[in-house]
């Protein structure tokens, strides 16, 4: 044999008896790990598990099931059936399926229990809040001050240093008997990794389903964050944060500082540009009705806020809703034993266009009339909020450069909103109104029994012409026109309140024109039965007047005993009625009167028929075109023409035998003259 072949020879055994020694370490591992988990039962653990948790929580955590080995997903120790407890509700926290808690081998070698991961299935909690607002997770706090690792009774040392959580599958039913909440979380899951409660930064996720059994909602959220807890400190900060709820998605910062003691927190927060009738039907089921495109608008906010346990405050809060936008801020105080909750704010906008938000008028009669009627019926009787100004104060400036709302079109607007001690009182500065200024005052006091509405309404020089065009009831005339009205309600429900409406109107127009083919069509009926053919022939159809005054009286409700004057020239239409709602029509019996001398002449007619109040009767739905209102009362108009006929024959009559007479006088005066001769 060669030099060679022996060298390789003598380097054989080196690597042979190395590769003997690592087998046999790896084999002695291997029996040690076997002889380990055949000799120590990790059930030994379930006592100091329970007094971890107890010690920790207050809560009684109870291990039902067996507790055993585990090598995937992780190596470490799987609980079986664990159940949470709070020794001051009867009802159970919580309950897992089963638990898996990752351990440090080599710490468990020494008889340690070290948990760095935890990985949880089928998660159930269960979250009530009763009548007087006491949750079940509210405890007396800890049962015992947490003993030291080697003080420990059973004495196995327990610490936690978790770098990964991992729940998953779980479901959360939550119940508020005081809010009358009723919502469950579905397939929640949360993850992350590194976490620890040592201020360093780690990611975490959450995804779930939110079931709201009260509003019949269901959504599905997820939130994405670099997440920092300072548990000693009491800090929690989320940074990166995304939150997604479609189609809303929110990003930016929240921070929340000595949860522990005195907690403080702020956010900053700002929203993708999405379709804000998608996102309400999300939320509410909203359903915006025909008429309106929900795939053309977009909606976006920004906000900056902060606060503490007494209250909040709004830096800002940013909206653009397509072309407009608004921005709002403001403080919010909690309410206290001996203050309601208080809230001040100001809100500034540019051009506000709602019309193209708001459904478009429909005379369609609802598929189910019936039942369109029972739920207009119970919205009407239902007892309106008036309570809750008695929980709330409010200090609100509006400042709006324009607003337009079913065609009705203000600039310019300022106004104050004041909630006091039960009471509230919205002022309304004169804006701009139609070339004119309009300004309104609302006063509720829910402290009334029952609660009262005060209203006043003005409006100076207004155009109606312009204002004609969203009500029918200016379409006759042209010209400026004043309003000022005063009304108060009173009730507790919509029903109530329309009827008890009590107060008086007035307007007044100058120099204006008006159509009055209406006026014509009864007057012509009426000239059917008179004797003297047509009393309009020489009326035109539409006319000047250098006055019109009107007046509305409102007695106790919209029904009846309503008063109404409108006095144009020497037009003078007098009458009383009322409105039925529910039915959608009106009903009035006026008087139509042309005067004599000295009213100024705006229209012609026969002085036999001056300053009569002529019957006339308008009763008619409120869709029905403005010719169809009225027509004159034909068989008081027979009486009014007979008594018209007999009151000119009476005359004749008086005015035959006052001849007579004269002509006997003068006769008997004149044979006395002769008898003197």
């Amino acid at each position: 044999m060669t030099d060679s072949g022996r060298g390789h020879t003598g380097m054989r055994k080196p690597i042979g008896w190395l590769f003997f020694t690592l087998a046999a370490l790896v084999a002695a591992v291997a029996l040690a790990a076997i002889v380990l988990f055949l000799l120590v039962d990790p059930n030994r653990y379930r006592p100091a598990l329970e007094r971890v948790v107890m010690e920790a929580t207050g809560f009684d955590l109870t291990i039902d099931g067996d507790i055993g080995w585990t090598f995937r997903p992780l190596f470490g120790i799987h609980l079986n059936d664990v159940r949470l407890a709070n020794p001051a509700a009867r009802q159970e926290l919580a309950s897992f399926s089963g638990i898996s808690l990752s351990l440090a081998p080599s710490r468990l070698l020494r008889g340690e229990l070290v948990m760095d991961e935890i990985i949880a299935r089928d998660l159930h909690v269960n979250w009530h809040v009763n009548a007087e607002g006491t949750s079940n997770w509210v405890t007396g706090g800890p049962q015992a001050t947490p003993a030291p690792p080697e003080q420990a009774d059973d004495g196995l040392p327990v610490s936690v240093d978790i770098r990964r959580l991992d729940i998953n599958n779980t479901s959360l039913s939550f119940r508020d008997v005081q809010q009358g909440i009723d919502a469950r979380l579905e397939n929640l899951n949360i993850s992350s990794r590194n976490t620890n409660l040592d201020n360093r930064p780690f990611p975490l996720e959450v995804t779930t389903r939110i079931l709201d059994y009260a509003g019949d909602r269901d959504l599905r959220v997820r939130l994405r964050t670099q997440a920092q807890v300072d548990f000693d400190a009491g800090d929690i900060i989320l940074n990166e944060l995304r939150f997604n709820l479609s189609p809303m998605v929110l990003e930016g910062r929240v921070a929340l500082q000595d949860f522990r003691d005195a907690a403080q927190w702020e956010s900053e927060l700002e929203s993708n540009t999405f379709n804000l009738f998608y996102l309400l039907e999300t939320l509410t089921g909203y359903d915006a009705g025909p008429g309106i495109e929900l795939d053309d608008n977009r909606f976006q906010l920004a906000t900056r806020f902060n606060g503490d346990a007494r209250g909040a405050t709004v830096s800002s809060l940013e909206i653009s809703l397509d072309d407009m936008g608004a921005s709002l801020d403001g403080d919010i105080l909690y309410p206290t034993e001996n203050r309601p909750l208080t809230l001040a704010y100001r809100l500034q906008a540019g051009e506000l266009e709602l019309d193209p938000w708001l459904p478009p008028p429909t005379q369609e009669e609802p598929d189910d009339a019936a039942g369109a009627e029972a739920a207009t019926g119970e919205e009407e009787t239902a007892p309106l909020p008036f309570a809750l100004l008695q929980d709330v104060n409010v200090r609100g400036q509006h400042n709006i450069e324009a607003l337009q709302v079913n065609g009705l079109r203000l600039t310019d607007i300022e106004a104050a909103l004041v909630v006091d001690n039960g009471e509230l009182d919205l002022q309304w500065q004169p804006a701009e109104f139609y070339s004119g200024e309009l300004a309104a005052r609302v006063r509720i006091d829910s402290n009334a029994t029952p609660p009262r509405i005060d209203t006043r309404l003005t409006a100076e020089n207004i155009n109606a012409t312009g204002l004609a065009e969203r009500f029918t009831l200016l379409s006759p005339f042209t010209g400026r026109l004043d309003l000022d009205g005063e009304h108060s309600l009173a009730g507790h429900t919509v029903d109530e309140l329309l009827d008890s409406i009590t107060g008086l109107s007035h307007a007044n127009m100058t120099e204006g024109s008006a159509d009055i083919t209406m006026i014509k069509r009864v007057f012509d009926a009426i000239s059917v039965l008179s004797p003297d053919g047509n009393m309009t022939r020489d009326w035109p159809d539409r006319v000047q007047f250098r006055e019109l005054q009107g007046q509305w009286l409102l007695n106790d409700g919209l029904a009846s005993d309503q008063e109404i004057t409108l006095t144009m020239d020497n037009l003078d239409i007098s009458g009383s009625g009322g409105i039925e709602l529910d039915e959608q029509r009106f009903d009035y019996r006026f008087g139509f009167t042309v005067l004599g001398d000295p009213a100024p002449r705006m229209i012609r007619i026969d002085p036999d028929y001056q300053d009569i109040a002529w019957p006339v009767r308008c009763d008619a739905d409120f869709d029905a075109r403005p010719l169809q209102y009225c027509s004159p009362d034909l068989q008081r108009v027979r009486e009014v023409l007979t008594q018209i006929a007999r009151d000119e024959i009476e005359r004749r009559a008086r005015d035959a035998v006052s001849d007579e007479v004269e002509e006997l006088q003068e006769r008997a005066r004149g044979l006395l003259d002769r008898l003197r001769r």
